[in-house]
């Protein structure tokens, strides 16, 4: 798959406000002693489920994800709080079969010199809207290694918790994420709210990705030490 003109949006949180939001058999990992929330909205294309053939963007939608970090086994990983997808299928199938949470929204995003504009919203009782648009402020760089930003965007494991309670990881697999700094401005964000979360009043730790290719493996049980 390929994860197009996506954006970070990382807010600092304590790792308490963090809590109950994260299973128990998960640690949250923080920098410097502090915990991060991260919301990441881009165009997935050229998806290809069990790498079947499809012409074209036969698969292509919108996706918005609400993210913390946590690491087990010394693999450093995110855990997904909230999904927001543009394609129907995708969120009933990847819910029952994965147990991961995401739900359906009507999802918009578009690009033109000015940058990128993306709206998605959620009725029913997942309720919730966002409305941002941003743009790359400059080069391209790559991660510094140990720095804020290879803690926030190099983690090869997406980790959830099956029906028995026992930790799932599912390996992802891509190259050196190509970061620009980046602005973005906000209109609708009820994300946080959604869940019983407050965000920060502050602005976001703002990064840009215009393209990534993916592969996502199977998930696999992490073995109980």
């Amino acid at each position: 798959m390929t994860w197009q003109d996506l954006v970070f949006l990382h807010w600092p949180m304590s790792p308490e406000a963090l809590r109950r939001h994260v299973p128990p058999q998960l640690p949250i990992d923080t920098f410097d002693g502090t915990a991060w929330l991260t919301v990441v909205a881009f165009r997935m294309r050229r998806f290809r489920p069990l790498r079947i053939p499809l012409p074209g963007d036969r698969i292509a939608f919108g996706q918005l994800n609400i993210r913390t970090y946590t690491t087990l086994g010394g693999r450093p990983g995110i855990y997904l709080l909230d999904v927001s997808v543009g394609d129907r299928l995708i969120a009933a199938s990847t819910r029952a079969g994965l147990r991961l949470p995401y739900w359906h929204a009507a999802i918009r995003s578009s690009t033109d010199d000015a940058g990128v504009r993306f709206a998605s919203a959620r009725r029913g009782p997942t309720e919730a809207e966002f409305r941002a648009s941003w743009r790359p402020t400059g080069p391209i760089r790559h991660a510094r290694p140990g720095g804020l930003d290879d803690f926030l965007v190099n983690r090869l494991s997406l980790y959830s918790i099956d029906w028995s309670g026992r930790v799932l990881r599912t390996g992802i697999e891509h190259g050196p994420w190509p970061l620009q700094p980046a602005s973005a401005e906000i209109e609708t964000n009820t994300l946080g709210a959604a869940l019983g979360l407050r965000l920060p009043d502050g602005a976001p730790r703002v990064g840009f990705s215009r393209r990534l290719d993916v592969i996502g493996r199977l998930p696999v049980r992490v073995a109980r030490r």
